[in-house]
């Protein structure tokens, strides 16, 4: 799914960062998150019990939305705070 292109960070808990390069567009990462939200909502049975896991991402471009680390991991927190609140899949963060 990340092919060559793409490097998936641990950020802590449950969060993660899944870096992309090259100019994305709304499509190809709207196309993206349904395929990581497509992995994480597999059920997963453990000791007799089913886990179920859902997602919501957030998503900012370098650089429009941040030229460091910081800023990007805060802007791709509050998008993804936003989706949360909305109940969407993701969101492209808009300040």
């Amino acid at each position: 799914m990340l092919g060559s292109t793409g490097l998936v960070y641990r950020l802590g808990g449950d969060e993660f960062a899944v870096v992309l390069s090259g100019r994305k567009n709304e499509e190809e990462i709207q196309e993206f998150a349904n395929q990581i939200a497509e992995v994480i909502k597999r059920s997963i049975y453990i000791a007799n019990s089913i886990a179920n896991i859902t997602t919501n991402i957030g998503v900012v471009f370098y650089p429009e939305h941040g030229v460091d680390m910081e800023l990007l991991l805060r802007h791709a927190d509050l998008a993804m705070y936003h989706a949360k609140k909305t109940n969407t899949l993701y969101q492209i963060y808009d300040s």
